[in-house]
């Protein structure tokens, strides 16, 4: 787990949430529990909650920051992301995609319990 998904798990735990690590088993818990790093459709999720939310963590390096210039690794990862945006929402899953300049605004709790509370209302 890297360690912005550390701080996203330390949020999800702080609004409430379980958080555990997916050890190849259905996810069949309740749903106030998140598991992480879930394989599935040839790709890994950050988060995956029963209720088919699916929370993904990028961070800059990786994913890039769109206000930088972007680097061939990004635009190769940015197309990966986007497909594995795709891919989920035609599978029936909620995505809540959180970048890593968003960890430093001091809403996020409030922000991340809002986004899963309004996906399982849906």
């Amino acid at each position: 787990m890297t360690n912005l998904e550390e701080q996203v798990k330390g949020i999800l735990e702080s609004i409430g949430f379980l958080v555990k690590h997916f050890k190849n088993k259905a996810i069949t818990d309740y749903a106030n529990t998140f598991y992480y790093q879930v394989p599935t459709y040839g790709m890994v999720i950050d988060f995956a909650s029963p209720n088919r939310i699916a929370i993904e963590v990028n961070g800059e390096y990786w994913h890039a920051n769109i206000r930088r210039r972007i680097n061939t690794m990004q635009l190769k990862n940015k197309m990966r992301d986007e497909n594995k945006s795709l891919i989920l929402s035609r599978s029936g899953w909620n995505l809540i995609v959180i970048n890593e300049s968003a960890l430093q605004d001091r809403n996020m709790t409030d922000w991340l319990r809002k986004m899963i509370w309004g996906k399982m209302e849906v």
